[in-house]
């Protein structure tokens, strides 16, 4: 801050030295004069004396210097800790970019030019070391005053760049809000179709429903009413998989996979291969998806052409769930044999590239998080979360109820998951609270489908329920 010297009536941005004897601030300058007369009160201070002066205060600086030290320590090394528990929510959204540290820390990066915690970590070893290496040479008192105000303004801002914290636990306050706040908006009542897999099309505004019979349903979001049917299969349809906004995939207890064009609403294509039910579809990349099947193979096909790319024999039992990670391509697969394997592109699919064993061969579905995370549920009420890299369990929640499915929330990183008595429970994956458990609908919840932001589609064997988003907007 600019302050008038008292002797030369100049505003000054550079150091400034205060006169014990009144109190009067001076420029620099007029320190290498040998001496200096208080203009209002007439004390002489010597050249001595106002180096004794400086001393003092650097003193003072170098004392406030490392106690910024040791703030910035204590700070980076609980920073540390909190990444290294993989299950802390808060520092996994920073991490996942959900929070951006180049806006939040914009100032920061460009007065230190810090990348990341181990570039902090540097720095902050670095200047306190450096500090008092400098005081030991012959520097020029006033140049160290100059020196010391800037390594503590650094400090400040390793400080600020470190405390994430806080602002990290406001945005968990406003998810949790967002999910506590979530409620019914439409409701349309079944006729006991007792409906097991959906998708939803957003361009279209419709959701295709898989029922216990061997045609699909087609149902418009706006009018909340039936309107269509897709037939072709000679069994039940078992799931069903988004293809593009023209189309969609569609696999049976026939043992055959089809391609429907939802203009004509006909069958455009016929996959054929597999010896077995198929129990799971996923849509790996642009026309591509992967099947799993009672056979225990997968197999990857090519949507335009029918043709088959890749077969792998994956599991020694049924295929029950696929799931893949949006951010490399990487596929997971579980299976009635207990296992979780992933499948990674990098190895082109070709083999294992780990194993999980869960144990228990009642796996309800998988889903991947974050190519961070595996989620597992089981029909007893456990959900188990992996770690991706490793295999290890890192977490268990426990339901009360048998659960009939799940889904991610991807961005908020919550499960989703539906319970045999109507219940819905809300976990945030990361710190393992409930944010929310309710009574959604009257009997087993099904199926859940969320579409974007809180976009939710709950089905039951009764009914089928769209839930609102925060701000209760139409959200269709």
């Amino acid at each position: 801050m600019s302050t008038v010297c008292k002797l030369c009536f100049k505003t000054t941005k550079s150091y400034q030295l205060i006169l014990p004897c009144c109190g009067f601030t001076i420029c620099y300058e007029h320190y290498q004069s040998s001496s200096i007369k208080c203009p209002i009160c007439k004390f002489n201070l010597t050249q001595d004396q106002i180096s004794n002066l400086l001393s003092s205060k650097n003193e003072k600086s170098l004392n406030k210097l490392s106690t910024k030290n040791q703030e910035s320590k204590a700070l980076l090394e609980k920073i540390k800790q909190i990444i290294a528990r993989p299950t802390d929510y808060v520092t996994k959204i920073a991490l996942n970019g959900i929070i951006s540290k180049q806006e939040a820390l914009e100032w920061t990066l460009k007065e230190l030019e810090i990348i990341d915690l181990n570039d902090a970590e540097l720095k902050i070893n670095y200047l306190y070391q450096d500090t008092l290496n400098l005081k030991k040479t012959s520097i020029d008192k006033y140049e160290f005053e100059i020196f010391l105000e800037r390594r503590l303004k650094i400090y400040d801002c390793i400080i600020s760049y470190l405390d994430l914290e806080k602002r990290l636990n406001s945005l968990t306050s406003l998810i949790n809000y967002k999910w506590k706040n979530l409620k019914e908006t439409k409701k349309f009542s079944l006729s006991s179709m007792n409906i097991h897999s959906i998708e939803y099309f957003a361009s279209r505004k419709i959701l295709i429903l898989c029922t216990e019979s061997s045609s699909i349903k087609l149902f418009n979001t706006i009018s909340f009413q039936l309107f269509g049917e897709l037939e072709g299969h000679l069994d039940t349809v078992t799931c069903i998989q988004y293809i593009n906004d023209n189309s969609v995939a569609s696999g049976s207890k026939d043992k055959t996979i089809m391609i429907w064009d939802l203009d004509s609403n006909k069958c455009v294509n016929t996959l054929l291969g597999h010896n077995g039910e198929i129990t799971c579809l996923i849509k790996l990349k642009v026309q591509i998806i992967v099947s799993g099947s009672d056979d225990r193979t997968l197999r990857f096909w090519k949507t335009k052409t029918g043709e088959c790319l890749k077969v792998i024999n994956a599991h020694s039992n049924t295929i029950i769930s696929l799931d893949r990670y949006y951010e490399n391509f990487d596929l997971i697969s579980s299976s009635k044999d207990g296992t979780i394997k992933l499948w990674k592109k990098d190895e082109n699919y070709e083999k294992c590239h780990l194993t999980i064993d869960t144990l228990s061969s009642k796996i309800i579905a998988i889903r991947g998080i974050n190519d961070t995370f595996i989620v597992c549920a089981f029909h007893n009420g456990l959900i188990n979360v992996y770690e991706k890299s490793t295999g290890q369990i890192i977490n268990v929640y426990g339901c009360n109820e048998f659960i009939k499915c799940i889904e991610i929330s991807i961005l908020d990183s919550c499960i989703l998951v539906g319970l045999n008595d109507g219940s819905m429970q809300i976990i945030n994956v990361y710190s393992g609270q409930c944010i929310r458990k309710f009574k959604a609908h009257t009997s087993s919840l099904n199926c859940l489908f969320k579409c974007s932001n809180l976009k939710l589609f709950s089905i039951s064997k009764n009914s089928i329920k769209l839930w609102n988003d925060l701000y209760n907007k139409s959200i269709l």
